[in-house]
């Protein structure tokens, strides 16, 4: 019996037995699977059936697959032979390590006993794949569907955005295909990425124009509608004031200052059903702000007062879309070590 074939049946065991806590596969073989670095396994429950479930750490991302145990043997076998060297095999009271490269299997006793944990570890929601053409389009991922290095942060932001808008974008009531606008869309990365989900994830028919001031911008997300197909996506230069079209979704991130402003009184002329916007820099009330005596100590820190003077104007615009009728919600839409300006208004 081969060192492979005495490993996999202890693993095999300590599963029957409710015994089997983690396997750890690492030291990658060099005719490996390309960015694989290692795989972490270990027993969930999923319904009524155990099974082992598999995380495959990559070095842009984890995918995560689960087999019963005839076919995590398989798997188990397959990851030996051609991707990794070691294996560790931890249980209930043993630790099991087999290393090829000097043909051996140790064993000793696990100092460090805990009950198993069958729950199903939650994966974050994506609601685009990398794997996904407009990504590589956009220079976000490789021919082969790996994230780029670099590119973590803007994909983890897309379906972050995608997360938050899609129980509202299911709620759109309309018999004929409606009109998405996105302001100051820039890039068009989420542009792009949210047209893409809104018709291809929801099969929703849509209109969709990204408006921009800068003609370069408007140019290349024009140049990309067609390379990529998206036939009912265009991109118009123009400002937030001059833009006339209707809207039923008006999207706008990081509109500075009174941009935001601009845009919440073009989505409430417009009757939008859905209006979605990341402000940015707050000068207007921060300027007018006037502390009263009794506080004035605490807000000689500028940035205090800054900080203020935004929760003040964020409050204002709330109240504003509530009085025309909006239903209205602030949220974080991403983690405030990417940028302190992280509020989303739904």
């Amino acid at each position: 019996m081969s060192h492979i074939d005495t490993i996999t049946t202890y693993i095999q065991d300590s599963f029957e037995t409710n015994q089997l806590s983690k396997l750890r596969f690492t030291g990658s073989k060099p005719k490996g699977e390309v960015d694989l670095k290692e795989v972490i396994s270990r027993p969930v429950q999923i319904k009524k059936s155990i099974q082992l479930q598999f995380v495959y750490r990559y070095k842009t991302r984890d995918v995560t697959k689960n087999y019963n145990i005839k076919e995590a043997i398989i798997q188990i076998n397959k990851l030996l032979k051609n991707d990794f060297y070691f294996i560790s095999v931890v249980t209930t009271d043993k630790i099991y390590q087999l290393d090829q490269k000097k043909d051996r299997i140790t064993k000793s006793y696990n100092q460090n006993k805990k009950k198993i944990k069958l729950e199903h570890n939650r994966q974050k929601p994506t609601y685009i794949s990398t794997d996904a053409d407009i990504l590589k389009h956009l220079g976000l991922t490789s021919q082969s569907g790996n994230l780029l290095k670099g590119k973590e942060a803007k994909y983890k932001q897309i379906n972050k955005f995608i997360e938050l808008l899609q129980p509202h974008l299911k709620n759109i009531q309309t018999k004929t295909p409606y009109h998405i606008v996105d302001m100051g869309c820039g890039k068009g990365y989420l542009t792009f990425a949210l047209y893409h989900y809104v018709t291809t994830g929801l099969n929703h028919k849509v209109d969709m124009t990204g408006v921009d001031l800068r003609k370069d911008l408007v140019s290349s997300g024009n140049n990309l509608c067609r390379t990529t197909s998206c036939d009912r996506l265009t991109f118009e230069e123009n400002s937030i004031q001059d833009y006339s079209g209707h809207m039923d979704v008006l999207i706008a991130l990081h509109a500075c200052d009174t941009a935001t402003d601009d845009v919440l009184i073009k989505g409430i002329k417009s009757e939008a059903q859905l209006i979605v916007c990341s402000p940015c820099c707050h000068k207007q009330v921060r300027k007018a702000l006037t502390p009263p005596e009794e506080i004035m100590g605490i807000t000689n820190y500028g940035i205090l007062l800054e900080r203020q003077a935004e929760i003040i104007t964020d409050g204002i615009r709330t109240l504003i879309l509530n009085h025309y009728g909006y239903k209205t919600k602030i949220v974080e839409f991403i983690d405030s070590e990417h940028t302190p300006k992280n509020l989303l208004l739904i």
